[in-house]
């Protein structure tokens, strides 16, 4: 696909996925209401809109960005995946990377910072997707260049992370219960609310896209057990959007001059 049409084949399909998404919130708030389950907080879930508004005007380019990383990159690969075969592979790829990528977040490095904001909201729904680091887009294509090593399309590539993306927020839910014969092959709510779980050895698993696969291979799968807490230990929730957006880095900053100074020392 040409960039030029893949840009207005998302420009009419953002639409239709906004509308989807306003759609189902408003449908689980409502169905909360009636299960009398108190599952929205008005302030986090207004910072939760913001964080999504400004990421989308972020977006665009944090989108063009990756591709012109990525594209210029496959220009020094001379081996490619086409056809469906191609990009099926691609998807398998990428959602692989993407595990990959949510593994070393969720380790005590410089990347943790572009992720933490997700998991510091102590309410878990269809909103908490949204609440993502507006630096992060600039940071994928180090995590996707592999793709292109291995003879990904870059529009292929950007195709299978939008959609990736685009599941990851069906999971953010406490409505709907464990899958049964599913859970642990694919994604789930009831595996993603173990992730979102304020114990480590919950925020550490389940680090899958869209498959568990990964997770099953590596051994980091943990299934859903009564009881959650949603959050990180000891990170306080931030509803203001600069301080929320900026504070991980900081934290992280003055840790890591600490860290410097008690060896020096």
């Amino acid at each position: 696909m040409h960039p030029d049409a893949l840009t207005l084949s998302a420009q009419r399909i953002a639409p239709l996925i906004l509308l989807t998404y306003v759609a189902c919130i408003s449908l689980e708030i409502v169905i909360a209401k009636l299960l009398n389950r108190k599952l929205y907080d008005f302030d986090d879930t207004l910072h939760n809109l913001i964080m999504f508004f400004a990421n989308r005007m972020m977006g665009g380019l944090g989108g063009a960005f990756m591709f012109t990383v990525l594209s210029t990159a496959a220009q020094f690969i001379p081996w490619k995946l086409t056809g469906l075969i191609g990009n099926a592979a691609t998807f398998l790829i990428v959602d692989s990377l993407f595990y990959v990528q949510h593994r070393l977040f969720h380790t005590d490095s410089f990347l943790a910072p572009f992720h933490e904001i997700h998991h510091t909201s102590e309410h878990y729904n269809l909103t908490t997707t949204l609440r993502a680091s507006v630096f992060l887009p600039f940071i994928n294509p180090l995590f996707y260049a592999p793709a292109v090593i291995l003879g990904c399309d870059p529009l292929a590539i950007i195709v299978a992370f939008s959609l990736i993306q685009v599941y990851q927020f069906f999971l953010h839910t406490q409505l709907v219960p464990t899958l049964g014969p599913l859970e642990g092959l694919v994604n789930t709510p009831s595996a993603h609310r173990v992730h979102h779980g304020s114990e480590q050895a919950h925020y550490e698993s389940n680090l899958g896209g869209v498959f568990l696969i990964w997770d099953r291979l590596l051994d980091t799968y943990t299934s859903e057990s009564v009881g959650l807490v949603f959050g990180i230990k000891g990170v306080k929730q931030e509803n203001n959007f600069f301080v929320a957006q900026v504070k991980p880095f900081v934290v992280y900053v003055r840790r890591l001059m600490k860290q410097i100074g008690s060896m020096t020392t």
